[in-house]
């Protein structure tokens, strides 16, 4: 299993928010064909056939994920 497939199976499940590291998770996005743009520390992720926007900042080594629909937050450690 490669480590694109591992890290991606780990986000999926959903029990290791706190491991996966800010780069990665941005890489493995980039692979799943998102286009990244960034804007100060906002890193912000969006695909054709995805209705939302997904938009990552950094601070402090937390990841805060912000629905660009709902503006609904999630707090993650990586």
């Amino acid at each position: 299993m490669s480590k694109h497939a591992k890290l991606l199976e780990r986000v999926l499940l959903g029990t290791a928010d706190a491991n996966i590291p800010f780069d990665g998770l941005c890489r493995l996005l980039q692979r799943l064909s998102f286009q990244m743009r960034v804007r100060g520390s906002h890193h912000i992720f969006s695909r054709e056939a995805v209705e939302e926007i997904l938009n990552l900042q950094t601070q402090r080594r937390e990841c805060q994920i912000v629905s660009g629909k709902t503006g609904a937050e999630r707090h993650f450690k990586v």
